[in-house]
């Protein structure tokens, strides 16, 4: 059986194990949120697109960065 200790009291998500399991990459995506810090990332509709293509920029910079590190190992 596996024990970790989680340092944030509101963490728990899965990146927590796997990052305390020793995998290198992990991550927790979060959305923009209209009253940061207030708000429960309940988006009015005009900030769901926008938000959207964030989201895809920031998995196309994760994956060319990925690429790249693949790359200097072979």
């Amino acid at each position: 059986m596996t024990f970790f200790i989680i340092s944030d009291p509101a963490s728990g998500a899965a990146d927590d194990f796997y990052a305390h399991a020793g995998v290198r990459f992990v991550y927790t995506p979060e959305l923009r949120s209209a009253d940061f810090p207030n708000s429960i990332f309940e988006l009015p509709p005009e900030e769901i697109l926008p938000s959207g293509q964030e989201v895809w920029a920031a998995w196309m910079s994760m994956l060319d960065f990925l690429l790249e590190e693949a790359g200097r190992k072979n």
